[in-house]
């Protein structure tokens, strides 16, 4: 069961909006960032606290380029393994001002599957070199072409808080592709507008909302309104709460500190 790895970033960051927005520079995010969310189920009007999730970016040199390493956990908490049992690694390379991607490394552990994922990007963006790995088979190396918008799933995180959001009218609609695996899709998200929104620690946010599209999986439902996600309404436009569906409940991830923000964060 892949239930954190669908949610929220995979879903909703791999975001390629108009060409326009191909070509960010990063303004939102600085080395030394910290950000740590908790992870709820609810089934049956019960909310469980069932996971953590941890990103983080820190200073590094890459083939003499100034880089950015961010590195992400997702693990379950002990007592409910017995619900679903994950510990994901990811890591990624990417310039410091325009966010490239250089690489980027995947460690899949969820229950009995367990998966490698490496990609390196060719210096000028148009091919993604692939190696795969997992308990049964580790497969030949693959090439496949994409564009400068297509990003994997950590460095897509912090590419998508780059979007100017003010350039967009309330429910308009933003094409944007997946690169999942081997594969890339076509998808859309649709940008609904600003809400103050209220966590469990009775911190409140003002926010920017937004609802993608999904793709159905073996636990999601997939569809335009089963996914919504809030970002903070401020020069650091942080992930600051998430909700999807599933066949059997759902999933609510929701920020719980943070530190080393570019900026102050608006409340």
């Amino acid at each position: 069961m892949k239930l954190l790895i669908q949610f929220m970033f995979i879903s909703i960051i791999f975001i390629n909006p108009a060409k326009s927005q191909c070509h960010l520079q990063n303004t939102t995010f600085q080395e030394g960032e910290k950000l740590k969310y908790t992870v709820y189920y609810n089934f049956k009007f019960i909310w469980l606290e069932i996971a953590d999730i941890e990103l983080s970016t820190s200073k590094i040199d890459y083939s003499n380029q100034n880089a950015i390493k961010l590195y992400s956990t997702w693990k379950t908490r002990l007592k409910y393994n017995w619900i679903m049992n994950v510990d994901d690694k990811y890591e990624a390379i990417i310039d410091k001002d325009s966010i490239i991607p250089y690489t980027y490394n995947q460690k899949i552990k969820e229950d009995k599957y367990v998966s490698n994922l490496k990609y390196i990007y060719s210096e000028n963006g148009y091919l993604l070199h692939i190696w795969i790995e997992n308990l049964k088979s580790i497969e030949n190396p693959q090439i496949i072409a994409i564009n400068n918008c297509i990003f994997d799933l950590l460095t897509s995180i912090y590419y998508i808080r780059n979007i100017n959001y003010s350039d967009y009218y309330p429910n308009q609609k933003i094409p944007y592709s997946a690169v999942l695996g081997d594969k890339i899709k076509k998808l859309e998200i649709k940008y609904i507008g600003k809400e103050t929104i209220q966590t469990h620690n009775d911190k409140s946010f003002n926010c920017l909302k937004i609802k993608p599209a999904i793709a159905e999986t073996e636990m999601f439902k997939g569809g335009n309104d089963k996914l919504t996600v809030w970002f903070s309404n401020d020069k650091n436009q942080l992930p600051i709460m998430a909700e999807a569906e599933l066949f059997i409940g759902s999933v609510k991830v929701i920020l719980n500190t943070y530190e080393g923000l570019r900026y102050p964060i608006n409340h």
